[in-house]
């Protein structure tokens, strides 16, 4: 083994339970956390970095696991952009945030 694979083993590792960490606050409220619903951004996130940290911990499918991650943080953080839901919904006069038109249909 030289001391690459020891330090990108180590980095996973240590990537792992910190992401494990984040999720288990946001899913049971463990170290100092308030827990949130599952059906939340926050609940889908949470249950993101559980699932995640575990196999990234395990070394299981560690390139999928951080695409994803890397896709929720993006389309979280941006949006979709132009061809969101919400996006087709506001160009078709729809008030996104209540569900009813904003013009006359």
């Amino acid at each position: 083994m030289d001391i690459a694979s020891i330090t990108r083993g180590v980095f996973r590792i240590g990537v792992a339970l910190l992401f494990g960490m984040h999720g288990l606050q946001k899913l049971f409220g463990f170290f100092g956390g308030r827990p949130v619903p599952l059906i939340s951004l926050l609940g889908v996130a949470g249950v993101l970095e559980v699932v995640g940290s575990t196999l990234l911990l395990l070394g299981l499918l560690t390139r999928p696991v951080a695409r994803y991650a890397l896709a929720f943080v993006f389309f979280a953080g941006n949006g979709a952009g132009v061809a969101s839901a919400d996006a087709v919904m506001q160009r078709r006069g729809v008030d996104t945030a209540h569900g009813r038109a904003t013009r006359p249909v």
